[in-house]
């Protein structure tokens, strides 16, 4: 019993310490695919929307996701 709780901790502290990111990857490499194929196909506008990840407020100096 113990050794599965000790096996189910480390686990979670290592999956903890090595980022498991694969959705937030997946989504950038999304976004990366659809600027270099906007460029490609010459449709700048949309390749430039393709860049505003973030909205900065110089004001409060923050930051949100669009």
């Amino acid at each position: 019993m113990k050794k599965t709780i000790l096996t189910i901790v480390l686990s979670t502290l290592i999956l903890t310490l090595t980022g498991c990111k694969y959705i937030e990857e997946k989504q950038a490499e999304g976004i990366i695919e659809d600027y270099y194929q906007a460029i490609i196909d010459e449709n700048y506008e949309k390749a430039f929307k393709q860049l505003h990840l973030y909205d900065y407020d110089a004001e409060t100096e923050q930051r949100k996701v669009s």
